[in-house]
């Protein structure tokens, strides 16, 4: 395989994000890897997807490997640290998709703790098995407690020790420091023609066809280019009554009485979550009415 398509079939299945995906495989061809890159987009997008490619043609010199394809998305392999936000109780610490596998609820926000930078170090310390520096990924940096970023500054001044990959939708939160220590990598939104190729390469796991739904703006407009929030509001569009559609799409018609019948039928079935997914769906509604789009 020649040099300029060893990471052609890396990055095959990350759609619309050409402009990330040229400068990452120069980096791979050229061999001039950064020591800390910044993942910057919205969620739902590819910056997760990508940051998995990336870490297989760092750990493979460029080439797609289905062995440590597997490992690295799993999460398990022995060269890969992923780190997410996380909650505390009773003294353990629970990461994001951990809690929201296991359905915990927590009235505080996740956030990066000093704890886990801790184990960052402790995992650069070790000599890597089977890719040439060790890899730190680094899920919604932004959620960083002040303690923990100070922590991580220190660590990023430190290059010889591994790369550094952090992903973050809003990167105007991040200590200005630490970015000045990354090559920002941007992640766009995807056009509608872009979304729907994604739904359609997902090997019929994701079965969304947005020409069904085109109809039904508000949840285009609510995705905004993310094929990930749509799948999102699709459940959540999904999960609300059908009897309620009718109702709320006729509320500028409704008199007080209705407004005050649909609103408590609403609090009384739906859940807190529901109804505030509720209410922006509502604010999409109108606002494309009042347009004509």
């Amino acid at each position: 395989m020649k040099e300029e398509e060893l990471s052609k079939n890396l990055f095959q299945d990350v759609i619309g994000q050409s402009a990330a995906i040229n400068l990452l495989k120069a980096a791979l061809e050229k061999k001039r890897i950064a020591n800390a890159y910044l993942f910057a987009g919205a969620e739902g997008i590819g910056r997760k997807l990508t940051s998995l490619r990336f870490v297989e043609g760092l750990i493979n010199e460029g080439y797609p490997n289905p062995s440590i394809r597997r490992r690295i998305e799993k999460h398990n392999h022995p060269d890969l640290l992923w780190i997410e936000p996380t909650y505390k109780n009773q003294g353990k610490l629970i990461t994001k998709s951990q809690a929201i596998h296991n359905k915990f609820n927590n009235r505080s926000l996740p956030q990066i703790r000093l704890e886990q930078i801790k184990e960052i170090k402790k995992f650069l310390g070790e000599k890597p098995l089977e890719a040439k520096l060790s890899i730190v990924i680094i899920e919604d940096i932004e959620a960083i407690n002040e303690s923990a970023s100070n922590a991580l500054l220190k660590t990023l001044e430190e290059p010889s020790n591994g790369i550094f990959i952090l992903i973050s939708n809003r990167p105007e939160l991040i200590l200005k420091t630490i970015l000045s220590r990354c090559q920002k990598i941007t992640f766009n939104r995807l056009n509608r023609e872009e979304v729907q190729k994604v739904f359609n390469s997902n090997n019929g796991s994701i079965k969304i066809d947005i020409t069904t739904i085109s109809k039904n703006k508000e949840l285009l407009s609510l995705a905004n280019g993310s094929p990930g929030d749509m799948i999102k509001h699709m459940e959540n569009w999904q999960n609300i009554p059908n009897e309620f559609w009718p109702r709320l799409k006729a509320i500028t018609n409704h008199n007080p009485i209705d407004s005050l019948s649909l609103a408590k039928d609403i609090a009384e079935t739906l859940d807190l979550e529901q109804q505030i997914w509720l209410i922006s769906w509502i604010q999409q509604h109108f606002w494309i009415q009042e347009n004509n789009l």
